[in-house]
This record gives C-alpha cells, structure tokens and sequence, in this order.
C-alpha cells in the first residue's frame, strides 16, 4: 500500500488529527468589554480584547481551562487578588494604568491565573522583583547585616548592622544616612517617641497631647496669663487684665450679688423684682405730673383714680373686658326704642323702634323653616323657586338638554311628602315651540300621568313619562332634538 498525500483543511489542521497547525492562527480583534466586578473575558469573541472603565474587577468569568485572553486595560482600576478565583503576580492587587497589558489563562470553573503583566512604562510590579544580574560577595553573613544592591556594578554588596543608620540611593549606590538617638526605625503611622527632642517643628497637631507645663511650654502669653491659668482665681485674673474696671470678684450673668455698683446707662434691663427705686427721680420719660401724681396716696386729691373710683368723663377708653355697663342709661345715641329692644327683643319692640316697616306689628318673619303669615300678605315678586304651604307647593324648575336621551328628569319631589303633581310645561327649541298640561299620580310605588293641552308649532318637541324613584316622584321628558330648553311651573299636592 502506497503512502496517501494529508488532506489540507481551512485552518490548517493536519488530516492526519495530530492538533498541529501548519501556519499561523490569526485572531480577530475582541469586541470591548465595560469592566465590572466580574469581568467577562471569557465571553469575547476574539483572544485580545480591550478592558475600559475604572470598575474594580474580582473575576472575569467562566471558560474552560487552557483559554488564554490578552487583555489591555484603558483605564486605571484595580484588579483583586485572589489564589483561588483570580491569582495576580507578587500575590497583591494591581493597579492597572492606561495602556497596561495583562496576559490571563483560564483554570476552569471561573478561576483565572495572570501569567504575564506588561506595563505601559516598563515599570515592575510593585513587590516584584528587579532584572539584572546579581551576584553574591563571597563574605559569610552575620546576624542584623543586611545586602545592598549596586546599581553601577550588578552585584550585591554588604553593608553591615542594619540598626545603624537608614539607607539611600547616592550616584545607584546605596548607602547609609547618619542616625541620632538609639531604639527602633520610626515609620510615619502612629509612633511612640521616647523622651523626644522635637526641636522646633514647622508644623503639629496637639490635639492628645499631655503635660505641656503652661509656664514654660506656650509662649506669647500676656503678663499675667500663664499665672492666672495655673490658678485661675478673680485676683489673679484682675492682675492680668489691663483695661478693668472695678474691684473684688468675678461677675458671671446668672444672679450675681453686686456691691453698690454704677450701671451707667444699661441698653436695656429687668427690674422686676428691684426695690428702692425713687418715682420722683429714678423713672424718665414720664409725663408732666405723672411722677407728682404716683406719689400721692390713692383716694387723696391728685392721685390716680382706682377700682370703684369716680371716672369722670374719659377722652377714651377701651371696654373690651367691662362688665355691668346698664343699657337703658349707659350707652347714648340710641334711636327711640332701641334701648327698649336691646333689653326685652321681641318683635313688637322691634316693630315700635323701626321707623321704615311695611306691614303691621306682627311676628318677625326669618328665611328658614315654615313661617306662617297672617291677614294678606303682598310677595310682590318673590324671587325663589318655590312656595309652601301647609297642604302644598308652588314652584318652578328649568332642564336644557343637550342629548335626545330618553327619560330625563325635569322635575323630582319627595313620594312621602307630596301624592300628586300639576305641572305646566313650556318647551322651546330653535324657532319651534310647544305647550302642554301634565297630572301625576303615585301610590309610593309606580306612577300615573295624563298628558293634555297640547299646543306645538310644526311638530311636537318631547314626550312625557313619570316614575317613583329613590323615594322621588319624577316628571320625566325626552325631547325631540338635542338641545331644547324646558321651563315647568308646578303645584305639588300632600300626601
């Protein structure tokens, strides 16, 4: 058997199934992804992808074990170690900047590993070790020395006892700086100082700090002060001040004991409980005889007049609160017989103190409720809508329509208080015009009406229907055209 040619396939894989790629496997370039808290690299479509944002990223997804992503970050964010799920050279987080390139291998099951870490700058990793060659002196090493790298020469060099000083970079050589006072290194989070010489710092916050001797510790102090706040008494304080005045102890504002004291001229003050203050001299501002007058005795000649006393004739006063005030001889300009009414108010006073009635002495009539009238009374023209009396009632209602819907209410009345309707119906839509009588009937359940009297131009303009409703009798209408003007007068009879 002769020796077959391999089959070629598109992308290169040997017929022969070795997995072997004869030529180079070029990817497409993955679509962006937004960073997140897990980022999913394994979702892209090509194996390079870009990375944006500044969201701080603990994973990027599940893919099976062996997918390799190369990822370039746009943004500064930081990338967060973990040894299981998202495992970062040094073992420490990243934070990544504009340009960083990051080469990740997924392990399966959401867990990814960083097997390279390029930055932009070329810089190392923070915690990483440096490049170059080092080599050892052959010296033996000896217990708190320490080695230094030689950036000139790549080799390492020994510096000796590390607690002797600190260490610096001089011309890429470390080297050591000169040290004062003994104990350990001193780094900036939270020291304990020994016995310290401070000397004169540019700059300190004190806040929890103890033990400063005030009479040596602060200076600018005034004369005085420093005393003054070891013992802070009033004669202490008083030989401070400069610009005192007065003598003896401190004054502080609630009840304070002065000892004959000059105010001055206070801006303002309560005296309430003060006593001794003379009327003649001690109180401005009063008007002529005021002051005589508050020191005569109440009830002699020029004193203020008190409870009970004589009021005379006052130019003006305020009655707001006064009791007892007789209306019969106390209030003047009353009308004839006004007094008489405002004591006994009936209507027969009423009618005697007006001078512009109609009608003769009878019982005051009010708007509400059902007055009764006697002899003839003239209503003239009433203006309200209706008119009762004591087995019926007259009124009137109006209804303009803007529907031909059926059964529209004109006119409802109480079942329980009226038996029967008489109603007069006026209608007028357009030009057209109809007339007509109506009688109701009811037993408190269904209704009967009669219709009569019609009188109409052209054509009848409604039809007429009635009903008991919700305890209603009601006179319903449906008219012919859309809009039409209803007017109805009516005399409603008791039940």
């Amino acid at each position: 058997m002769g020796t077959a040619t391999p089959t070629r396939f598109p992308l290169g894989i040997r017929a022969d199934l070795t997995s072997q790629f004869d030529r180079a496997v070029n990817t497409a370039q993955g679509t962006d992804i937004a960073s997140a808290t897990t980022t999913d690299i394994g979702a892209a479509l090509g194996n390079k992808v870009n990375v944006t944002g500044t969201t701080t990223i603990t994973g990027f997804g599940t893919i099976g074990a062996g997918a390799i992503r190369i990822v370039t970050f746009t943004g500064v964010l930081i990338l967060t170690h973990n040894a299981t799920s998202l495992r970062l050279p040094t073992s420490a987080n990243i934070t990544t900047q504009s340009g960083d390139v990051g080469i990740f291998g997924s392990l399966g099951s959401g867990n990814w590993e960083c097997v390279g870490y390029l930055r932009k700058d070329g810089t190392a990793l923070a915690g990483g070790g440096g490049g170059g060659d080092v080599s050892s002196n052959t010296a033996t090493s000896v217990d708190n020395e320490i080695v230094l790298f030689n950036g000139t020469s790549g080799k390492s060099i020994k510096r000796g006892n590390a607690l002797s000083g600190f260490l610096s970079l001089a011309s890429g050589v470390a080297s050591a700086i000169a040290s004062t006072g003994s104990g350990n290194v001193v780094l900036a989070n939270s020291p304990t100082l020994v016995t310290p010489a401070l000397g004169t710092p540019s700059s300190g916050t004190l806040t929890s700090c103890t033990g400063l001797p005030i009479s040596t510790g602060v200076s600018g102090l005034g004369t005085g002060i420093a005393t003054f706040l070891a013992t802070p008494s009033s004669a202490n304080l008083i030989s401070a001040i400069t610009d005192e005045t007065g003598s003896g102890a401190l004054v502080f504002a609630n009840t304070p004991t002065l000892v004959t004291p000059i105010l001055g001229t206070p801006t303002s003050g309560t005296l309430t409980n003060c006593t001794g203050l003379p009327v003649a001299s001690g109180i401005s501002g009063l008007g002529t005889g005021v002051g005589t007058a508050l020191a005569v005795n109440v009830g002699s000649a020029g004193a203020f007049v008190t409870f009970n006393g004589a009021l005379g004739t006052p130019s003006s006063a305020t009655l707001t609160n006064a009791t007892g005030l007789p209306i019969a001889s106390g209030v003047s300009g009353l009308g004839t017989g006004i007094a008489t009414f405002l004591a006994t108010p009936s209507s027969a006073n009423l009618a005697a103190a007006l001078t512009d009635e109609t009608g003769t002495a009878g019982t005051v009539v009010f708007s509400g409720g059902t007055p009764t009238f006697t002899g003839s009374p003239s209503l003239n023209t009433a203006t309200a809508v209706s008119l009762g009396f004591a087995q019926a009632l007259l009124g009137s209602a109006t209804l303009t329509t803007a529907a031909t819907t059926a059964n529209q209410v004109l006119l409802s009345l109480s079942a329980t208080t009226y038996r029967a309707i008489v109603a007069e119906i006026s209608i007028l839509s357009s030009t057209s015009y109809h007339v007509l009588e109506v009688k109701i009937i009811h037993d408190g359940t269904s209704a009967w009406h009669t219709q009569y009297s019609d009188v109409f131009t052209g054509a009848s303009l409604t039809t007429i229907d009635s009903d008991v409703s919700g305890g209603n009798i009601r006179l319903l209408v449906t008219p012919t055209n859309a809009v039409t003007v209803y007017r109805v007068t009516y005399r409603a009879i008791a039940a």
